[in-house]
């Protein structure tokens, strides 16, 4: 029965990846006949059209590439390369990913980066800033009024340093038993929040994945109705 088990979830990972990649394809060809068409359109009406196709388009990409991720960390066929990159391109993509996006609700972003932090680093840009973008779409979804504080910050080591990435919101905040759940089974909170909230509830177990596999750690402490604050430290 365990064969069959192990059988049956291997063809579904690599159903779903399989899917993935071939979904890519005509999504990319939208977006780029899209970006092209808006760059000849003046018509106000049009242009809110093609930019309402062109955010869809994004969200779905978005979407195939959290489940390519969370596959990957499923599977434990996921690689961390190390490579050089500098934290402040890291961050002013995000704030330049985040001035696209079409938010429902008017919330303050505030990035507080700590001076102190090397210019370059080593390690795997392109994980570091889906785990940013995860907490802070995942403090988008519970969060209805105040705002969004990310603080990035270096501890020192003999190694290098400890990246420290700390994400608050002012959001509904996690119940104690969920918080647990949480930790303990890489579920987002219960699915009929979760669904009123959109998207596909990978964000935290894929948080959970990549910091695991970059031997990095999580801290989430939450009140209820007061927000939740995820902290998150990988050696670098």
């Amino acid at each position: 029965k365990m064969a069959q088990l192990e059988e049956t979830n291997h063809r579904t990972e690599d159903f779903l990846t399989n899917v993935s990649h071939e979904l890519r394809t005509p999504i990319n060809a939208v977006s780029g006949i899209t970006s092209v068409m808006l760059k000849n359109e003046e018509n106000a009406e049009k242009r809110k059209d093609l930019l309402a196709i062109q955010t869809a388009g994004r969200r779905l990409l978005g979407q195939i590439g959290d489940i390519l991720d969370y596959t990957e960390i499923d599977t434990g066929k996921i690689k961390v390369s190390e490579e050089t990159y500098m934290i402040s391109s890291l961050i002013n993509d995000i704030i330049a990913g985040e001035r696209l996006l079409e938010r429902e609700n008017t919330l303050e972003l505030i990035f507080d980066i700590d001076a102190g932090i090397p210019s370059v680093l080593l390690g795997d840009e392109k994980k570091i800033k889906k785990v940013i973008e995860h907490l802070i779409d995942n403090a988008y979804k519970f969060t209805k009024e105040g705002g969004i504080y990310v603080r990035v910050s270096a501890l020192h080591k003999d190694y290098g340093i400890n990246l420290c990435i700390r994400v608050s919101d002012t959001g509904s905040g996690i119940v104690e038993d969920e918080l647990e759940k949480i930790k303990e089974r890489f579920v987002q909170s219960d699915a009929g929040r979760n669904r009123r909230a959109g998207g596909l509830g990978l964000g935290l177990p894929i948080v959970y994945g990549l910091v695991s596999a970059m031997e990095g750690f999580i801290q989430m402490e939450s009140t209820p109705g007061q927000g939740t604050t995820v902290f998150v430290s990988i050696p670098q």
